[in-house]
């Protein structure tokens, strides 16, 4: 299938469509993470009709073909580029897909494809997930850069998911204001928000030490833990969203774990899955000296 990555319309194909639901989201108070997700799927595939089927205008001439032949062309675009997309993620993008159809059809009560018309593909059952050894956190925390600063707010975060099993969306939706440190400063505690409860998560002292390090370097005043950092530019020179995506979280994993030579590529879950297999509570408190 034709390759599109450098052709993308500034006006692509559902534009308005997709800008009224994503409005929705944020009125039905959805992460804003999870709306990034949305915005980042629902312009690729957008893109993708302008250039395949530049017919398609609204979300009402979406068809069932239309999905198939980008599901397709999901699996040929990452395929030329080394590593072909899991099932798990094409299943994201078609989910994605069903929630806008089932907002204009119940929301706006407009006359589209049944959401049921589009199958999810079923994961193949997967092997336990690997916990990731002491020696290799230590090789990722090796890898970021100190002197820029995504490479202190990088080992920043890498540290602190060793030491708390944060979930990536927890991760990302934290903000600076929440970092918390006990009276004599030698601990430092993160509450965050799960379901409809609130629990607190305790730093070791590398976490602790890699993360006010990389708060020092910070001259914004934007409120996440984590923000994006682009070469060249501050972040007051970026765009209006600064909080890290659990995408780019995934890729930044990826991309040191390649550095560092390590035989499995981690993720979050790999964290939680040493603290699992060591019996530690994600984000108990530790004696501190």
């Amino acid at each position: 299938m034709q390759n599109f990555r450098n052709r993308t319309p500034t006006h692509y194909a559902l534009r308005s469509d997709v800008e009224i639901f994503l409005g929705h989201c944020v009125d039905s108070n959805l992460a804003l993470c999870t709306i990034s997700t949305y915005r980042q799927s629902l312009e690729r595939l957008g893109n993708w009709m302008q250039v395949f089927y530049p017919e398609a205008h609204s979300v009402t001439d979406l068809r069932p073909a239309h999905l198939q032949q980008f599901r397709r062309h999901l699996r040929e675009d990452s395929a030329t580029y080394g590593h072909e997309i899991s099932l798990r993620t094409q299943a994201k993008y078609l989910a994605i897909v069903r929630s806008l159809l089932r907002f204009y059809t119940i929301e706006a009560r407009l006359e589209v494809m049944s959401r049921e018309q589009i199958k999810l593909p079923k994961a193949e059952d997967k092997e336990a997930t690997r916990s990731i050894q002491p020696d290799e956190v230590a090789a990722l925390l090796d890898q970021p850069d100190p002197a820029k600063p995504w490479g202190l707010r990088d080992r920043a975060l890498i540290a602190v998911l060793s030491s708390t099993g944060f979930r990536v969306s927890e991760l990302c939706a934290l903000d600076r204001r929440e970092l918390r440190t006990d009276l004599m400063g030698r601990q430092a505690r993160l509450p965050i928000t799960v379901g409809h409860g609130r629990r607190t998560a305790y730093l070791d002292e590398r976490a602790q030490g890699y993360l006010l390090e990389y708060l020092g370097s910070r001259s914004d005043k934007y409120p996440a833990l984590f923000i994006r950092h682009k070469p060249g530019k501050s972040a007051d020179q970026d765009d209006s969203q600064h909080r890290l995506t659990r995408q780019m979280v995934d890729r930044l994993l990826a991309k040191y774990a390649r550095r560092a030579a390590l035989s499995v590529l981690p993720s979050a879950n790999s964290f939680r899955a040493r603290m699992a297999r060591d019996g530690i509570v994600p984000g108990a408190a530790r004696p501190v000296s």
